[in-house]
């Protein structure tokens, strides 16, 4: 897995850097070693009055599909956290579906198989005269 990390109207520093990485490594059982993972991390703008807003928003490219989150806090890591968390649902469940979609088509295969066992079971019976 390829880890990008790029920030935007803040510095990246060694802490968050390891930070992000940590988090995304947890994602790895979704993602194959050919995959693209972008953090993108920063302040939304400069005008807030109350405080900073931060913003991390992950975009995940593996084998031509493309997944994305984007979730906002006060604090950097929070929304770190949050993005995170997000992504492990987004890609666990184009995982369920892929996995779903397997087992159904091999069902419909196994019932196929089955279905011509028993029609050419009969025919082979009537053909023996039994």
């Amino acid at each position: 897995m390829n880890i990008i990390i790029k920030g935007s109207h803040i510095e990246i520093s060694e802490a968050i850097d390891a930070y992000v990485t940590k988090k995304l490594k947890t994602l790895e059982k979704f993602l194959d070693a050919d995959s693209q993972v972008e953090a993108d991390l920063g302040k939304t703008s400069n005008h807030h009055k109350s405080g900073d807003i931060f913003r991390a928003e992950f975009n995940v490219n593996s084998h031509g599909q493309f997944s994305r989150v984007v979730a906002e806090d006060s604090d950097l890591y929070a929304a770190i956290d949050k993005a995170q968390n997000d992504l492990f649902n987004v890609l666990a469940s184009k995982k369920d579906k892929k996995q779903t979609l397997w087992k159904r088509g091999a069902q419909t295969i196994k019932a196929l198989a089955h279905g011509m066992a028993g029609s050419a079971g009969r025919k082979l019976k009537r053909l023996r005269g039994k």
